[in-house]
């Protein structure tokens, strides 16, 4: 997910904002350097990816959890 514009040092971390509506679509993780024609830009996870990743996480723990019960 690239994003302008710039975030600020120390922002890491920070959410990515749609202006529009105002929900969170990201979170910041710093910026790069993609061509010398698009320059330096801003660059991050999308929310759709930290959420996928949280519920595949908790679905394991939870089946992990499970199986040491038995």
């Amino acid at each position: 997910m690239h994003f302008q514009p710039l975030p600020t040092t120390g922002s890491s971390g920070g959410p990515i904002v749609d202006e529009s509506t105002g929900a969170v679509v990201g979170v910041m993780l710093g910026t790069r350097m993609d061509s010398s024609v698009e320059g330096v830009r801003g660059w991050g996870v999308p929310a759709e990816t930290i959420f996928e990743v949280r519920t595949e996480r908790l679905m394991v723990n939870s089946t992990l959890t499970r199986l040491s019960d038995v």
